[in-house]
């Protein structure tokens, strides 16, 4: 079986507070610029006149079989994000040398100036067929911005900008071409990400800030997204969406885990899926406190292709935050303190 890369309550435990510094958790605001219509992007949108058909969609998972969040108040608004990318394409690299892709992902409002997403949303290299053949090539001069209303078309500004990523050093772009099982790998795959912003959020965002470790096996968890809702659409209007998602088991690599109701012994496609697609890469899978507040217990990374019912399977692969928070709070401190 392979994978989809997605560009797609019941627990006493508490979850626990990352080890971030007083002066993080409350940046002082810049000043921002004036309200302006958003940017709108598909998934591996080429700029470019191309037969889109010839180049597979190897970025990216709104959330399927889930329901539109449209309360500001609430906690999974407040701590989820949309974020814009794109890339130009190094030579060489037939059929697209020079050219400017975009993709969109999710991810967590991490503290008031850093982004917490899937290392895969961050890509140095790119997959792709051209007549016939398959090729990959470097992605250079990237960009990204970072939204926060609720639904694309809003008023909204144009996107804060990310002054600088860092990817988890173990992470390997294609790193699925490199191991026999991509479907439930013995290695960790290191897929997150965290992204400096130019200024903190608007739109009544609030961070985070809260790591919740392994889920229990009845666990019931909250996945979100502004993803795809049907993947069968060429094109939609982004999103925040969300929705109730129990825990299915973890991966041989024991940091990576299984959200849904689908069979991951025999993937296909169910009704009344609930799960991630194109777009919801990076997004969160929360653990509820009870108490209003949520804490972070993993990104949304990948899913069956399409022989296994894609976003139709009620099966998302996670990437656990737990393993990694130790990672986390040293790269928030290199992030402001940089040697």
């Amino acid at each position: 079986m392979k994978y989809y890369s997605w560009i797609f309550l019941s627990s006493v435990c508490y979850g626990s507070d990352l080890k971030i510094p007083e002066s993080l958790l409350s940046q002082p605001a810049l000043s921002q610029p004036a309200l302006s219509q958003p940017v709108l992007s598909e998934p591996f949108y080429l700029t470019s006149e191309m037969n889109r058909g010839e180049i597979p969609h190897s970025f990216g998972p709104s959330v399927i079989g889930g329901e539109p969040v449209v309360d500001l108040d609430s906690p999974v608004y407040k701590s989820t994000v949309r974020i814009l990318a794109s890339g130009v394409v190094a030579a060489p690299a037939p059929g697209l040398e020079g050219r400017t892709i975009s993709w969109r992902c999710s991810g967590v409002y991490l503290t008031d100036m850093t982004i917490l997403t899937a290392a895969h949303c961050a890509p140095a290299l790119l997959s792709y067929s051209f007549e016939g053949k398959s090729y990959s090539a470097k992605l250079e001069k990237h960009k990204y911005e970072v939204f926060s209303v609720i639904k694309a078309g809003q008023k909204e500004f144009s996107g804060v900008k990310v002054t600088r990523t860092v990817r988890h050093p173990s992470f390997v772009d294609l790193w699925y071409t490199k191991m026999n099982d991509a479907w439930n790998p013995k290695s960790e795959i290191f897929d997150l990400a965290m992204m400096k912003l130019e200024y903190p959020l608007a739109y009544e965002k609030a961070p985070v800030s809260r790591v919740a470790e392994i889920p229990n096996s009845k666990e019931t968890l909250i996945i979100a997204g502004y993803g795809k809702n049907n993947p069968r659409s060429e094109f939609d209007v982004p999103e925040l969406r969300q929705a109730l998602a129990p825990f299915n088991q973890k991966l041989l690599n024991k940091a990576d885990f299984v959200v849904g109701r689908g069979s991951f012994a025999k993937p296909g496609k169910v009704s009344e899926p609930v799960g991630g697609c194109t777009g919801d890469s990076g997004g969160p899978i929360y653990q509820d406190l009870m108490n209003g507040t949520l804490a972070v217990v993993g990104l949304i990374s990948r899913g069956p292709d399409e022989t296994g019912g894609g976003c139709l399977s009620s099966l998302t692969i996670a990437t656990g935050v737990w393993p990694y928070k130790a990672w986390i709070e040293n790269t928030l401190l290199s992030l402001f303190n940089p040697q």
